[in-house]
């Protein structure tokens, strides 16, 4: 079981899974470190975070 849960949207508004100020605090901090992320993006990787195994502990 993944160790990892991100905050959800309410009634997933505008469609969303996760919850769109933390999607935009983790846009912010990818893009002060050069990336150019999108929502979309950011949500897919974050979903299938929590889908890992172990959390992700190789």
């Amino acid at each position: 079981m993944s160790q990892y849960k991100f905050p959800r949207q309410k009634d997933k508004k505008g469609g969303w899974t996760i919850d769109i100020k933390f999607l935009k605090r983790v846009e912010s901090v990818m893009e002060q470190n050069g990336f150019a992320p999108t929502w979309e993006g950011i949500e897919l990787v974050l979903l299938a975070l929590e889908k890992l195994e172990g959390g992700g502990n190789v």
